[in-house]
């Protein structure tokens, strides 16, 4: 259970996707305070009942042989938080969302044997300029689901709201769920993945972890921030950034244009925004690390006959891509020039590491990094050696997608904006971009990290150069500052 060792050393906690709902009626007003809706109760319920993972604990979280446990009994009231706020305008509202969903990422899980670790806060609006809205904050242990498994679950609770709107449900909904049937629940990805491996990647794994550092090169530094410290406060830092419609349309043709995604895209703006934001001497050369969803390469077996694409589970890999020296000077020399160079720079990284990305999906599942994990005996000593380390990357871009709006377009009651974020990541990259989006609709980006290990100052150009960067892009097609 390696994201289980996580959570018990306390070096992450969760994974949060939040959607904005139009038309819902998630809570009821009153005097005393908003309170939760019979149709999402009812609708929530539904949605346990179709998902295994949001049935089950955690046992024996503080060993190595932590598993995942049936939990027969579930208060939804246990669960549930509503929030209130007053946000007159959209930019209000998303920075007040990002400060809530920071504060999701840094609250503990308790009794994780008895009681499944998801969490969701409603977040009501009442603003009378900006009128009523309401999100959804669906906070998860990384241990049972991913960020992709994240937009699933929006898209079955979307899915039974609508299901149940305009219907009369009971005044007093069932807030504590039986589940006297132990589910079945999607098998390990290292056992529901077909991982191979060649002669060539075992003996690399040996001569890394087997052969002394003295007789291996010198590996290159890179930025990473503070190093890994364990004993700094847990505090996660957000920062969002959203790309209205028209512009996300912009972007994904100019990417099909150069030979990119919008993945390869993000992470080549994020290397110009922190060369442009790091003095040049502490900016030897740049790592970062891309998630990749392992969903297509999942097989169907008698033990795991979970429907692979209908079911919230945890199946993800990562590939790592070195930015050297000599592409960091010029990067620096192009964000200093006038003559278009900029531009050449940005779109020949964003399309190298698509290019990385594409050959790596292309060879799975053979020979990844992410099947050694079932080699670990001692999860908890893995992390721990860890603890005063250089970080291996300096940011990690996490690209969950788009989330598509089911049925036809138009319909009444819909998700307008998806907002995803990683947690502090206290033995993992320094920054996380964290992308998400709507189908036909705009773009959210967030940029986390853990309060002191990335200085606050550099935090804040990088978002204000990444944003003078896109917002110079849609205004002339070019990239300049």
């Amino acid at each position: 259970m390696y994201f289980a060792a996580r959570n018990h050393i306390g070096i992450y906690r969760a994974v949060v996707v939040t959607a904005r709902y139009i038309g819902a009626s998630l809570t009821n007003p009153s005097v005393d305070g908003p309170s939760v809706s019979p149709q999402f109760v009812s609708s929530l319920s539904a949605v346990i009942a179709a998902h295994p993972m949001l049935r089950v604990g955690i046992l024996d979280e503080s060993t190595s042989q932590a598993s995942f446990v049936h939990v027969q009994s579930i208060n939804i009231q246990h669960h549930i938080t509503i929030v209130e706020v007053d946000c007159a305008t959209e930019e209000g509202l998303n920075l007040e969302l990002a400060r809530l969903q920071a504060s999701a990422h840094d609250k503990p899980w308790d009794n994780v044997e008895s009681r499944p670790p998801w969490r969701i806060v409603i977040v009501r609006n009442k603003s009378q300029e900006l009128g009523i809205s309401e999100d959804v904050l669906f906070s998860f242990h990384h241990s049972a689901v991913d960020g992709k498994s994240g937009m699933l679950f929006h898209e079955s609770l979307l899915s039974e709201l609508r299901a149940r709107a305009g219907s009369k449900t009971q005044d007093s909904p069932e807030y504590t769920l039986s589940f006297p049937k132990a589910p079945e629940i999607p098998e390990a990805q290292e056992n529901s993945v077909p991982f191979s491996f060649s002669a060539r990647f075992m003996a690399a794994l040996l001569w890394k972890d087997l052969v002394p550092a003295m007789f291996k090169p010198a590996p290159q530094p890179v930025w990473g921030g503070k190093a890994i410290s364990f004993s700094a406060p847990y505090i996660t830092r957000i920062l969002p950034l959203d790309i209205p419609t028209e512009h996300v349309a912009t972007l994904r043709q100019a990417c099909r244009a150069h030979g990119t995604t919008l993945t390869g895209l993000f992470h080549s703006l994020a290397f110009a925004s922190l060369v442009a934001s790091l003095p040049p001497d502490e900016v030897p050369a740049f790592s970062c690390g891309t998630p990749i969803s392992l969903l297509k390469h999942c097989r169907e077996t008698q033990r795991d006959r979970c429907s692979r694409r209908e079911t919230l589970r945890l199946l993800l890999s990562t590939l790592d891509h070195a930015i050297s020296p000599a592409a960091v000077a010029r990067m620096r020399a192009a964000l200093g020039a006038d003559d278009g160079s900029l531009g050449t720079e940005i779109w020949s990284v964003a399309s190298d590491i698509r290019g990385q990305l594409a050959d790596k999906v292309g060879t799975l599942p053979r020979d990844d990094t992410a099947a050694t994990v079932k080699f670990v005996r001692d999860f908890h000593r893995y992390w721990a050696v860890k603890d005063g380390k250089s970080r291996r990357n300096s940011w990690e871009c996490s690209n969950i997608g788009a989330f598509t709006n089911p049925g036809p377009k138009g319909e009444q009651l819909h998700i307008s904006r998806v907002m995803f974020s990683n947690g502090a990541p206290v033995a993992g990259a320094a920054i996380g971009v964290n992308v998400a989006s709507v189908e036909g609709s705009s773009l959210t980006i967030t940029l986390s990290w853990q309060r002191d290990i990335v200085e606050e100052n550099v935090m804040a150009k990088l978002k204000t150069t990444l944003e003078q960067l896109l917002r110079n892009f849609f205004d002339t097609g070019e990239w300049f500052l």
